[in-house]
């Protein structure tokens, strides 16, 4: 699920469809058995198929969504973590990369997932312009596959391309130019 988080501390949660189709709906795998892990939310391993169901559910980009509310100024942090969906998302949402407006983004880079559906980390990192944000990460992965990146520690990104990326990462993309601009706590980690 993609959350939005407004400055009031509101949230709406909407679940992303393609760039090219703006208003829609998108299948998402449930497990037969309630309250069982369901492991991928929208593919399934096909030796894992019949654990599970599609089922559909409507969406919008969140270029819509930001349309539709007109939240452009509002928007201070975008968290994604929606199974190796990510690039569909960010790729839809065009709206978020304007300079004046840039909100703070995390974003999972799950490896599978992203595999699952024909992407890769540069698929994400690559959308983030190194003239609009820097980028961290935290590595979340267990067990690690990357003893030189200790699990929830956060690290300056310098080079996505050589990066070793474990399984589960935090993207963090911080905007250099608008309302986080003059931030400094994260300068420090450089």
């Amino acid at each position: 699920m993609i959350q939005l988080f407004w400055r009031k501390l509101r949230s709406i949660g909407y679940l992303l469809s393609q760039e090219s189709d703006p208003w829609g709906a998108i299948a998402f795998v449930v497990s037969h058995n309630p309250g069982e892990d369901v492991r991928q939310s929208l593919t399934v391993s096909p030796e894992l198929d019949g654990l599970f169901r599609a089922e559909t559910v409507p969406s919008m980009t969140l270029n819509t969504l930001i349309e539709r509310y007109r939240m452009q100024q509002a928007i201070a942090l975008i968290k994604l973590d929606i199974e190796g969906a990510e690039p569909l998302a960010l790729k839809a949402a065009s709206h978020l990369f304007q300079a004046d407006a840039l909100p703070l983004f995390i974003v999972e880079i799950y490896k599978l997932g992203l595999a699952r559906l024909g992407f890769a980390p540069s698929d994400i990192w690559s959308l983030f312009s190194p003239d609009l944000f820097d980028l961290y990460v935290v590595n979340r992965s267990y067990p690690n596959p990357t003893p030189e990146i200790s699990p929830g520690v956060v690290y300056a990104l310098r080079d996505p391309a050589t990066h070793p990326w474990g399984w589960h990462t935090n993207l963090i993309a911080v905007p250099k130019v608008g309302r986080y601009g003059d931030r400094n706590a994260f300068k420090q980690l450089r």
